[in-house]
């Protein structure tokens, strides 16, 4: 995948004190829109990616020495060894990392990563491990591959589409969401900045009711 945006957005980042600037923003997790998901695109688009190895060695040594964590989230099952590996490898050499959180999105689907947690739940209960009174939205939360990130404060969704696309369904509950029409491979400082000036000026309530909403319901 064309790491040619990604590299830009990170220089964004870096430059003018943008991310202290954008205030409640404390975390920006990148997510690229080349993320392979679950039904999208299948074994050619694995192949690919597998044809791609060496130049990712290259863009995770670039990733590793810049102080980028990265986090594969996805099912690996039914993926080949060489690309077990190399999730595995590209989470243990920048596991330490903390300047900036990129999670890869591949093979991922939200709706299957949610079933798979409900999966995960049932056998614990039917195996005498928990009890369905134990179930809490933190504790579903933990079996999610997305398990110890924060949510998503803000959404990007790039080339104009208007919608999630089985992307973090669960993890979305209180994003804000900004739409815009430039292609990813395009995607720069300005697209960027537009998109954290569009989420500064959004009140957040996090399902709370507004007090000016109250009053303009009677």
């Amino acid at each position: 995948p064309d790491s040619e945006a990604l590299s830009r957005v990170e220089r964004t980042l870096t430059q003018d004190g943008m991310l202290v600037s954008a205030g409640e923003i404390e975390r920006l997790r990148l997510v690229r829109p080349e993320a392979f998901r679950i039904g999208a695109g299948g074994t050619g688009q694995r192949d690919a990616l597998h044809r791609e190895s060496e130049g990712h060695k290259a863009e995770l040594a670039r990733l590793e020495r810049e102080g980028v964590r990265v986090r594969v989230v996805g099912a690996r099952d039914g993926l080949s060894g060489e690309l077990v590996r190399i999730c595995r490898e590209a989470e243990a050499r920048t596991e330490h990392n903390d300047r900036f959180f990129l999670n890869v999105a591949f093979n991922y689907g939200g709706k299957a990563d949610i079933l798979d947690a409900a999966r995960a739940f049932a056998e614990e209960v039917a195996a005498g491990r928990a009890d369905p009174a134990d179930l809490t939205e933190a504790s579903f939360e933990a079996r999610l591959c997305t398990a110890g990130d924060p949510p998503p404060d803000l959404i990007v969704r790039t080339s104009g589409e208007r919608r999630l696309s089985n992307f973090l369904l669960w993890e979305a509950a209180y994003a804000e969401f900004v739409f815009q029409d430039v292609f990813w491979p395009d995607y720069g400082p300005d697209e960027l900045r537009a998109a954290v000036d569009e989420y500064q000026r959004r009140r957040r309530r996090y399902g709370g009711a507004d007090v000016d909403d109250v009053h303009a319901t009677g």
